[in-house]
């Protein structure tokens, strides 16, 4: 498998250059890739699981700023600042990680049990 993997870069609508670098990878999962679960808390993602309910009711707006889906740079439409967006979310953060965190799992995606 080889993929792209994009540098963080600060946000703009368009870029006319990506920075990142091409990865080659023998087998997927890697065998050098610790997975980490995440469980959502009260506040926060957390190690440990907890039970309780978050309320969520979101306007039907919410997801506009997030720019153009599967945009092929053929103009401005990536996101810009998503804030106001982030507001009107349910969104949990994680404690710092305490050093580099490296992810390279193209196709992964976060999974919620509920």
């Amino acid at each position: 498998m080889i993929l792209y993997l994009q540098d963080s870069h600060k946000p703009a609508a368009g870029h006319d250059t990506v920075p990142g670098q091409w990865v080659a990878r023998d087998a997927w999962p890697p065998k050098d890739v610790t997975m980490v679960p995440f469980h959502p808390t009260a506040d926060r993602l957390g190690q440990t699981p907890e039970k309780g309910v978050q309320p969520l009711s979101t306007p039907q707006t919410l997801g506009h700023r997030s720019g153009r889906w599967f945009s092929f740079g053929t103009g401005p439409d990536l996101p810009t600042d998503q804030r106001p967006d982030d507001m009107a979310a349910l969104c949990f953060d994680t404690p710092p990680s305490g050093g580099h965190t490296d992810n390279r799992c193209p196709g992964a995606a976060p999974a919620l049990s509920v």
